[in-house]
């Protein structure tokens, strides 16, 4: 009988310590309406971002408007591939860009990790440094609420 290797567990302590997820900041996003395209992948959706805001201790701001948008794919599971990205203005005026990808599940279960690209040298540098993952709340499809914790 041959002998299967099972690696040994890792907690993320043995890595380099704990990770912990504290609340950074939210982001309420303006949609216009959805477009979609049946494709031989899924239905395709494109949503552009015609402003917000973000609040929170670690961010404030707004959301650029046309400064990006939301793409996804609804895949024949029912679960939205999303894709989006967004122009941000700091409440001190440091311009922002992030993306995002992630999904929601046809239960509203939704999930996604972000990325930052802001100034190395200027107040929110530490953004570039930092991984995020967060929740997103629909209200009626054109307000969409995205909650950022910072993974550390």
């Amino acid at each position: 009988m041959a002998h299967v290797f099972v690696p040994p567990a890792i907690s993320t302590r043995d890595l380099r310590g704990a990770i912990d997820l504290v609340f950074a900041f939210e982001i309420d996003l303006t949609l216009e309406p959805r477009l979609t395209e049946h494709t031989p992948h899924g239905r395709r959706i494109h949503q552009r971002i015609t402003g917000g805001r973000i609040s929170g201790p670690t961010l404030t701001g707004s959301v650029y408007p046309d400064g990006g948008g939301e793409f996804g794919l609804v895949r024949s599971d029912g679960i939205e591939e999303l894709f989006s990205r967004l122009m941000l203005r700091a409440a001190d005026g440091e311009w922002l860009y992030t993306h995002l990808n992630g999904y929601v599940r046809p239960d509203g279960y939704a999930r996604f990790q972000a990325v930052f690209d802001a100034d190395r040298q200027g107040p929110h540098g530490w953004l570039n440094e930092s991984m995020f993952i967060g929740t997103i709340a629909s209200s009626d499809g054109s307000i969409r609420r995205m909650t950022y914790f910072e993974a550390r």
